[in-house]
């Protein structure tokens, strides 16, 4: 598997501060091209190897074909075949003879029927009856001999007779009978043949029949042939083949000829015991007949009424369906139903491999466990550019039979089909290798009349959940999942035979139909129906809305509702409603309150992610002069998502900063994933003399997968001592306290920050310094040095390799699952917890692969695994004058619109005018606050009005901290609108207070980066005014700086003079992460460079608790400027 289908996300690795939008669109076409010439030659190569192994079949058929000509049996059978054909040859001549009698009778009554009508119609039944000496096939037309001569023709070619003279008799004596009949029939019964209930199917019956002889000479001829021909000719296989053919249609007639027969006596007999004067009763409709020989229908049934014989044997294939022609039929219990699953047509284009798993239900009610058909892998629907239909998207081939016996026949009985697929990408963009449930589907089984629903069916793929109580009316209100549907064929146990022979080709899905959406128990009468309607099964979406799923008719007389008291109802979706309850008048204002916040936030975290894991009690064991230790730096769990190939370096180092022991630099192992690496590194610490106030210090490299280029990830601390019997590390490097190493498996959190080297080092001096990288930690081990019986430490270089593991000098990582490593500094916040549920779900993409990916122009000269090794060591150090670039701490993890995002309005400088400054923000797209009163209800602005009244006026703060956008759907170009009012405030005569909007500013900031939700503190510049459509309209297409920059250059806003606001924004699941922060945190990347001076606030002697009207207290003026604020800016 090529690593592009592990990390899709990786097509768009570019730079990003040094190609502009455009050129970026253009790369990313050339790549897709690039993709798209690759998988055409990959097919190419495929269709050439198919070819291939074609070319080996045929010479292998051909090899066979002469090995079997080459048997001396062959010869013996033929011999044996000639003497079976002559014992029945000799069969046959002795029912001729009978038959010859029976003629020489019906000539001589022939006469006596010319004198007495009466006679006519009994006569000759009688003394056929008596007469007859041989057990004929029985016809629904007992006085027709010529149909009993076409029968005897036809048992004697059966048997294998081949004689032609004797069938030329046959066909002289079946003319005869025909003018026979013809002479003793009266004409007025020609007028009322086409009144005879059998008549039809004694026409139906003769079209069986000469098809039947049609197939038996053609059979014949076949055998004469092959007694005349080589056993080495190749045309063998083909006539074996056709020979089948013929045998298996033969099957189906006799079985349609027993069939007609049963009908025609049950016909006969209805009539007899009916009166004389009374009609016949109907028979029954005749099967479709195809539009396109309408005309050739009409011809040859006329031709039946006066003639009681067909004129040509096409007329059987219209009476006859063909053998594997499925509807409703009887239901045995015991040989129960079976399902044949063919193949699914239109599933996503990043399907891989698919697996359906079947349960039958009961009126929603499992009936016994599901059970799971074989994965197959999906394969690419192409066809030619100039044809309308063909396999669209990607499409697989099940081929699967599923026998379902035993199983009591009841309407409620359905088939729920989920289908499972790996492939596509989870919701946090990482690709999906495992089988996960992607949509289910249910057909009935029966109908009202307890009869298998057979037939061939497609059935559309239903968005999840699975809810397998719906009906079929529900059903069809569920969402498609894109144009994915499985075609199957539901069918009677006993035509498994026939229907396992038959070829799954995708290529013929317009033979399969939709399932009946009308229920034969739901639906209304057939005189109450509409006219049909020829609907179009080329989409789905056409045939659910054309057709009702029930209909609704008035209740009758005495109805009443008290059933519908128990109504189960069942939940909309994910939907709720929010209501606002008010009490007394209705305020003023409608105001809809903020958006709860989600608090179903996850309370564990899961334990592949992290386990917790205290040290049972403290070192005690004294660390003395001389003593040695070993460093193991094993690996790192939970990288964030824009790393690739990474390594770790470190010193030790005192509180001096003065180094102890040598650099550290680990490698990285070839087959770990890149997520969670393996860095196998171990190295011997044997100085006489060790500060007590050692500090091991590591940072840890890696290649940005967006920008390609070296980046600090994070930087991780140890104190390598602690007091003997405490968990703290000594504060001095003095001999008076008594040290122990602290030794164990350490589980270490990755820091943004280092420490500050102006003051002494510390672990503190990290842990406290700044943020964190959410999840990120490293493992490693602290062991003290092993000692010879002098009591001094081993090392590697004085003790062969052999011996290393039985001294203690190399010791195997353990297992993270074996719960060793010391995790209580690393314990999880809240936010981490929902951030480890995401990133568990990531793909494994190992080392090696992603050294492809991004060393792709050199990936010719990697050829061995020391010389990807060296290009990893050489792409990672640090060169002396190139300083790595700092990591983004926004790509952590993909934004989840189910935690949403969350902003806060903190501060502002150098505000331009003199009164009170309240903020109200919202998103845009939508925007609604600003295209007119009637869009705000759709997406109101949150309003950040607690402010701080001991703030200056010129550079107000606000204490309201994080307001909530739950569920925002992600968008490219997602911005947020911070919009500033002045709230000027004046006092009348009479004490009332009065407000007025006056001057605006506005600010805006991306949400989104590359599918990340920006988390950081920026310093925004404002800018005069309020946001135009046009301005939000340029803001959702492109990227928000460069749109603001280009707004500015063309003066189509301006720039409000060295005044910016001061947010911050974090995704809804790291929010905690900028709780605190200082100056050196804030992003002014949106504030012009070159006046950058121009943005630190300028001092400012004016208190806003000096503004405070006299006689109001600082809370309630603050409700009411709040107050007062939302009604002004919900009304300018």
């Amino acid at each position: 598997m090529s690593i592009e289908e592990n990390l899709p996300t990786y097509r768009s690795w570019q730079g990003e501060h040094e190609v502009s939008p455009r050129v970026q669109r253009d790369w990313e076409h050339q790549e897709r091209m690039r993709e798209i010439a690759e998988i055409h030659g990959r097919q190419l190569a495929d269709i050439q190897a198919r070819n291939k192994d074609l070319e080996q079949q045929r010479d292998e058929i051909r090899q066979r074909l002469e090995e079997l000509s080459s048997k001396e049996h062959f010869t013996a059978h033929i011999e044996q075949m000639l003497l079976e054909l002559k014992a029945q040859e000799e069969k046959n001549q002795r029912a001729l003879d009978a038959l010859r009698e029976q003629i020489e009778l019906l000539q001589m009554e022939s006469v006596i029927k010319q004198d007495s009508v009466n006679v006519v119609d009994h006569s000759p039944a009688q003394k056929k009856e008596d007469k007859m000496p041989l057990n004929f096939v029985t016809f629904a037309s007992g006085d027709s001999l010529s149909t009993e001569i076409g029968a005897l023709k036809m048992v004697y070619l059966q048997c294998g007779g081949n004689d032609p003279a004797i069938l030329a008799q046959m066909h002289g004596l079946q003319a005869e009978a025909q003018l026979l009949e013809k002479s003793t029939r009266p004409p007025k019964e020609k007028k009322k043949k086409h009144e005879s209930p059998h008549r039809s199917l004694d026409a139906e019956l003769l079209a069986v029949e000469l098809e039947n002889q049609r197939l038996e000479e053609e059979i014949l001829k076949l055998k004469l042939q092959r007694e005349r021909r080589t056993p080495d000719d190749e045309l063998e296989k083909e006539m074996q083949e056709m020979h089948r053919e013929h045998t298996k249609k033969i099957n189906d007639l006799q079985e349609e000829i027993e069939m007609l027969k049963s009908e025609a006596n049950k016909l006969r007999t209805r009539k007899g015991l009916r009166s004389q004067h009374l009609h016949p009763p109907p028979p029954p409709p005749p099967p479709p007949i195809p539009p396109t020989h309408s005309t050739l229908n009409q011809h040859t049934q006329g031709s039946h009424m006066s003639h009681a014989r067909p004129q040509t044997p096409m007329i059987a294939k219209h009476l006859l369906d063909p053998p594997d022609v499925l509807g409703p039929a009887p239901y045995d219990p015991a040989a129960g139903f079976v399902v044949f699953y063919d193949f699914l047509l239109g599933l996503g284009p990043t399907y891989r491999l698919i697996r359906l798993v079947t349960g039958l239900y009961n009126n929603g009610h499992e009936m016994g466990k599901p059970s799971a058909l074989p994965a197959v892998y999906c394969e690419v629907g192409v066809g030619p550019h100039y044809l309308s239909e063909g396999l669209k998207g990607n499409f697989g081939i099940l081929s699967a039979k599923q026998p379902v016996p035993r199983v009591r026949p009841s309407p409620g009985v359905s088939l729920v089909i989920e289908l499972q697929a790996a492939g596509g990408f989870d919701p946090y963009g990482q690709e999906i290798q495992r089988l996960v449930s992607r949509g289910w589907a249910k057909i009935d089984i029966f109908d009202d009349h307890n009869q298998v629903i057979s037939g061939r069916w497609k059935v559309p793929i239903r968005c999840l959940p699975v809810r397998p109580s719906l009906t079929t009316g529900q059903l069809n209100g569920i969402p498609q999942v894109g144009s994915a549907e499985v075609y199957l064929r539901v069918l009677n146990a006993r035509d498994a035979d026939v229907h396992s022979m038959a070829t799954v080709d995708p290529h013929k899905s317009s033979i399969y139909q939709y399932p009946p959406l009308i229920s034969s128990r739901s639906a209304p009468l057939a005189e109450s129906l509409p006219p049909p309607q020829h609907l179009s099964y080329h989409h789905p979406v056409v045939q659910y809305l054309s057709h009702p799923p029930h209909v609704d008719l008035p209740p009758p007389e005495g109805f009443n509702d008290h059933h519908k008291v128990n109504q189960r109802w069942e939940s909309y979706g994910d939907a709720t409603v929010r209501l606002n309850l008010f009490t007394g008048s209705r305020p003023k204002v409608l105001i809809a309150p903020d958006s709860p916040v989600n608090t179903d936030t996850i309370k564990e975290w899961p334990d592949v992610a992290y386990i917790y894991q205290v040290r049972p009690s403290p070192p005690s064991a004294p660390f003395n002069a001389g003593d040695g230790f070993d460093l193991y730096i094993d690996g790192a769990r939970f990288l964030p998502d824009a790393v690739t190939i990474s390594r770790v370096t470190g010193r030790i180092f005192d509180r001096n900063y003065n180094q102890i022991g040598p650099d550290i630099a680990t490698k990285i192992d070839l087959n770990s994933n890149i997520f969670r690496p393996f860095y196998n590194y171990h190295v011997e610490i044997r100085n006489p003399q060790i500060s007590p106030s050692a500090t091991l210090l590591l940072k840890v490299y890696s290649i940005d997968r967006f920008s390609l280029r070296l980046v600090l990830i994070g930087w991780a601390a140890l104190n390598i001592f602690v007091e003997s019997g405490y968990e703290t590390s000594p504060k001095v490097d003095s001999a008076v306290v008594q040290i122990s190493l602290n030794e164990g498996p350490h589980q270490l959190r990755l820091y943004y920050d280092g420490p500050d080297p102006d003051k002494p080092l510390s672990v503190n001096a990290v842990t406290l310094r700044g943020r964190y990288i959410p999840c990120a930690t490293l493992l490693v081990r602290l062991v003290k040095a092993q000692v010879d019986k002098r009591l001094q430490a081993l090392e590697r270089n004085n003790v062969p390799k052999t011996e290393w593991i039985e001294l203690g000098l190399f010791q195997p990582m353990p297992n993270y699952d074996d719960k060793v490593y010391f995790s209580d500094k690393a314990r999880p916040t809240v936010g981490e917890n929902e951030l480890y549920h995401a990133m568990v779900n990531r793909s494994v993409v190992l080392v090696r692969e992603i050294v492809k990916l991004i060393a792709s122009s050199k990936e010719e000269e990697l050829g061995t695994d020391d010389e990807v090794e060296n290009w990893i060591h050489k792409t990672l150090s640090r060169l002396t004058d190139v300083k790595p670039l700092s990591f983004n701490l926004t790509y952590i993890t993909r934004y989840l619109s189910t935690f949403g995002i969350k902003l806060s309005v903190d501060g502002a400088k150098n505000i331009p005018w003199t009164n009170f400054t309240l903020v109200h923000c919202s998103c845009s797209p939508p925007g609604a606050y600003y295209f007119g009163s009637a869009w705000i209800r759709y997406d109101p602005p949150v309003f950040i009005e607690n402010i701080d009244f001991n703030s200056l006026q010129k550079c107000p703060k606000w204490l309201d901290s994080f307001k909530s956008f739950p569920r925002r759907v992600y968008h490219e170009y997602l911005t947020v609108i911070f919009h500033l009012c002045e709230v000027a405030v004046s006092s009348l005569e009479e004490g009332t207070l009065t407000f007025d909007l006056k001057d605006q500013a506005w600010s805006a900031l991306q949400v989104f980066s590359k599918g990340y939700c920006n988390t950081a503190v920026y310093q925004l510049p404002l800018y005069q005014g309020a946001p135009t459509q046009g301005v939000l309209a340029a803001l959702a297409k492109e990227d928000a700086q460069s749109v603001l920059g280009d707004l500015v250059h063309r003066d189509t806003i301006l720039r409000v003079r060295g005044a910016s606001v001061l947010v911050r924004v974090a995704d809804g699941r790291r929010a905690e992460e900028l709780q605190t922060y200082s100056e050196a945190d804030i992003n002014q990347s949106y504030l012009p460079s070159e006046l950058i001076e121009l943005y630190k606030a300028e001092p400012s002697n004016t208190s806003l608790k000096e503004m405070i009207p006299a006689g109001k207290s600082r809370e309630d003026f603050k409700k009411q400027l709040s107050l007062r604020f939302r009604e002004l800016a919900l009304h300018c």
